[in-house]
């Protein structure tokens, strides 16, 4: 029996296009939170940063990637400039 790796676990589950598409949504939520994490921000000033709202930020520090679509997570970065 051949042991398969995956360079991301994605990979691993999905089909190749959406495993492509998952990457780029996960890549963008790790780098939102990393600028939160950078600047120091509590929960009301990212908020307010991000322009959106509590349950949103929840889910994007919570890691809750099937609740964040790609238009969502591109206007939180586009929201940081």
């Amino acid at each position: 029996m051949k042991i398969q790796t995956f360079d991301c676990a994605f990979d691993a589950i999905l089909e190749p296009e959406e495993a492509k598409i998952m990457r780029y949504r996960s890549d963008m939520m790790i780098r939102i939170v990393e600028i939160i994490e950078k600047n120091n921000w509590g929960q009301d000033e990212a908020i307010e940063k991000l322009k959106t709202n509590k349950q949103t930020f929840d889910f994007l520090m919570n890691g809750e990637i099937d609740n964040l679509s790609n238009d969502l997570l591109e206007k939180l970065v586009a929201s940081l400039g």
